[in-house]
């Protein structure tokens, strides 16, 4: 007999959609059904100041979701999205409007309490830029984590079934403590997604 917390974690695990994939889940969640394909030329446009780090989040958020290859838990995996997505729109851009021009190191540095790392993140249906927008560059690198979870592939075709999609998100409570070490060790691991304030850091469960 399975507890209640492992038989959670399954039902999760098995879920085909992006409200149950996110990890953590966004405080604001609004979801469409309409198929989104990803532009072979997609691009991370950032408008505003762009520190290195922040354009080495840009880069590996690139490079996770063109090396993913996720695929939806469903039976049939991608083929039952095929109808959705032969005639759907591309999406060729996400537009980062960034205000800050701190490190995201430096931002996590700042005293629990003090660190902004609230984001906005909106993804149209009918192809227009997709907006990710915060006050700090640590709210930015937040965004850039759940902008790569959102996306399936395919047949080489990376693509979402839930647009449009809306999220806001902002922790929901902070860790007493945390020793500049593992800071640094959160930062340097941009790459990987699942890295939150409110969570222990984990990868998703994928």
């Amino acid at each position: 007999m399975l507890s209640p917390k492992p038989l959670l974690v399954l039902t999760v695990l098995l879920a085909g959609n992006i409200v149950d994939a996110l990890w953590p889940l966004p405080r604001s969640l609004e979801t469409g059904s309409t198929g989104l394909v990803l532009s072979s030329a997609f691009n991370i446009e950032v408008n505003g100041p762009y520190p290195s780090d922040l354009q080495r989040a840009v880069a590996r958020t690139l490079d996770y979701i063109y090396s993913d290859k996720h695929e939806r838990l469903v039976v049939g995996r991608g083929l039952v999205d095929v109808a959705a997505i032969r005639y759907a729109k591309q999406l060729c851009s996400l537009v980062v409007f960034s205000k800050d021009s701190k490190t995201i190191a430096n931002e996590a540095r700042a005293p629990l309490g003090t660190r902004d790392e609230a984001y906005t993140l909106n993804i149209p249906s009918d192809g227009s830029p997709a907006t990710l927008s915060a006050n700090s560059t640590l709210g930015l690198f937040r965004g850039l984590t759940t902008f790569s979870q959102i996306w399936y592939t395919h047949d080489s075709v990376i693509y979402t079934v839930e647009t449009p999609i809306s999220i806001s998100d902002s922790p929901a409570f902070v860790r007493c403590s945390r020793s500049p070490s593992s800071l640094s060790v959160e930062v340097s691991a941009s790459a990987l997604p699942g890295f939150h304030v409110r969570h222990s850091p984990q990868l998703l469960p994928r």
